[in-house]
């Protein structure tokens, strides 16, 4: 099913998807009752609008079209908060520091998350609720599955995948966009719009140092620059142009983003998955298998999800039964727990009382066991490898690919908490080759796999 992206920035609107022809793109000016300032006024006219644009270059996109929003840096905020484990529980410091650094802006009027990318640095992503409840309203009024809505700025360091600090300079649809990255996060964003003043390099350049010292005792000089070519830095700066997938065929002009999308979208589930997709900001009732077609998202949206068969366009509810109990809870709170530990007792049962009765344990296979497997020690092939030795005992891998931090000497084995049965046979197939294995069980439930393996140094005989 192809995936569609949108994008609206200045009062232009823009939808895209890729085919076996290639890429299929249109776009429209919208009026200021529509769209104006960068917001969206009248989310029912703006689907119209969206609708005719994909009419116009696929008359059956309907029944074989997803929808993905491409969110502007200027509506999200991005910060990295540091905790002290001597300070007590993460979530509360987390909390405490936000209160000081979102200017202007209450927790409560927030969509968001914080996940883990390194020992005591957090990545925090926050939405208002208002501008992400009107994506939502969007596909309702197009009646689209809703896939995602992703901040492109958050992209660009996985695009990369360079760990070390960074400036990523981008032009967009008449605007400058700064932003300051590390360990494949974002902690700082400046956006200027060159249609409402003056722009000037002097100016851009202000941005750029400013991005360069924020927070840091040593200034940033890796660049990273998307449009701009005249663009001069001077030495100071370590400057490389990003070439985009695809950015040469003929129609990509003024859709590069929508094609790093695309190719960010194919590349890995994890893009949809994570908290990069603000879908999974959310807070989820129960949802059951034989429920309407429709469900409310949030008793905030006020708004049904016709989404036909991907309820709430939340990917990972597509075929799961979530029960009653801790998940709801989970589910309804606001959303501070971390996603990347945050776990519930899925299809867990109290043991039984009486032991003449209890049921045996069903029998664990390695095939039913789904693996993804993550390059943490920058060993070129290790995660291939591993891939090979564990598919070859009967496991089911489903993905490979670079862990966002690498460098480690341990091998980390992430299991759902469902899935720690598997922790002993694992263990077992695993220790003759990896010599430091640390064990957890807080994989995210809503992953796709039941186990992460993120490999370290610390092997032999591969």
């Amino acid at each position: 099913m192809p995936n569609v992206v949108l994008s609206a920035v200045g009062n232009i609107l823009k939808v895209s998807f890729i085919d076996d022809a290639g890429l299929k793109e249109a776009s429209i000016e919208l009026q200021p009752e529509i769209f104006q300032d960068d917001k969206i006024i009248d989310t029912k006219k703006f689907a119209e609008a969206a609708g005719g644009l994909l009419l116009s270059i696929d008359d059956k996109y309907k029944k074989r079209t997803v929808l993905n929003f491409l969110v502007s840096p200027e509506d999200v905020i991005l910060k990295f908060v540091t905790v002290n484990k001597r300070d007590g529980e993460a979530d509360t410091q987390i909390l405490s520091e936000l209160a000081k650094v979102l200017e202007g802006v209450k927790l409560e009027e927030l969509y968001y998350s914080h996940s883990k990318i390194a020992p005591f640095v957090y990545q925090f992503i926050g939405i208002r609720k208002e501008i992400l409840e009107k994506y939502v309203e969007i596909a309702n009024f197009m009646q689209l599955p809703l896939n995602s809505a992703i901040p492109w700025i958050l992209l660009l360091p996985r695009y990369v995948n360079v760990n070390e600090p960074s400036i990523f300079i981008c032009e967009f649809d008449g605007h400058d966009v700064v932003a300051a990255s590390e360990l494949n996060g974002v902690f700082y964003v400046d956006v200027a719009d060159r249609k409402s003043r003056e722009k000037t390099t002097k100016e851009l350049q202000k941005m750029i140092e400013e991005a360069s010292v924020y927070k840091k005792t040593t200034p940033i000089t890796k660049v990273f620059l998307l449009g701009n070519e005249t663009l001069n830095l001077g030495s100071d700066f370590e400057v490389t142009k990003l070439i985009v997938p695809n950015g040469n065929l003929e129609n990509a002009k003024g859709y590069e983003l929508h094609l790093l999308y695309h190719y960010m979208l194919d590349l890995t589930r994890d893009t949809v998955e994570s908290q990069t997709n603000l879908l999974n900001l959310l807070p989820v009732p129960v949802v059951y298998k034989k429920s309407p077609v429709g469900v409310y998202v949030a008793s905030s949206l006020g708004v049904l999800l016709l989404v036909g068969g991907i309820v709430g366009g939340l990917m990972f509810l597509k075929t799961r039964n979530v029960p009653q109990g801790n998940q709801v809870a989970q589910n309804t709170k606001p959303a501070t727990a971390v996603l990347s530990e945050t776990t519930a007792n899925v299809g867990q049962t109290a043991p039984s009382q009486n032991p003449i009765t209890e049921e045996k344990k069903p029998e664990l296979k390695r095939e039913d066991l789904k693996i993804r497997i993550e390059n943490g020690a920058n060993i070129t092939g290790i995660a291939a490898k591993t891939r090979d030795l564990l598919q070859k005992l009967g496991y089911t891998v489903t993905g490979v690919g670079n862990a966002d931090v690498v460098g480690r000497q341990n091998t980390l084995l992430k299991f759902k908490k469902d899935k720690t049965d598997y922790k002993e046979m694992v263990l077992k197939d695993m220790e003759k080759n990896y010599l430091d294995i640390v064990v957890q069980d807080d994989l995210d439930v809503k992953s796709a796999h039941d186990l992460l393996i993120v490999i370290g140094t610390n092997v032999k005989g591969l």
